[in-house]
């Protein structure tokens, strides 16, 4: 098994899985109404964390995960 990360620049590809990671959830962490589409691509744009991944197992994408600026991870 691989495990790869890619980091967000953010590219358009990049915007729209984060969406439809976004869109998956159960439960909400950042907001509590689902946000458009072009909310969430300025959120990406804005890139609020010190470092921000998509996570890949074999060249998969299977999530994302992100650094906060107090050292936590999510």
């Amino acid at each position: 098994m691989r495990i790869e990360s890619e980091k967000i620049k953010p590219t358009d590809y990049q915007i729209s899985y984060l969406f439809k990671l976004l869109k998956r959830r159960t439960f909400s962490i950042s907001h509590s109404t689902m946000p458009t589409f072009e909310e969430h691509r300025r959120f990406v744009n804005n890139n609020p964390y010190r470092a921000w991944f998509i996570v890949k197992i074999n060249g998969t994408n299977v999530g994302a995960a992100y650094v906060q600026y107090d050292n936590s991870v999510g």
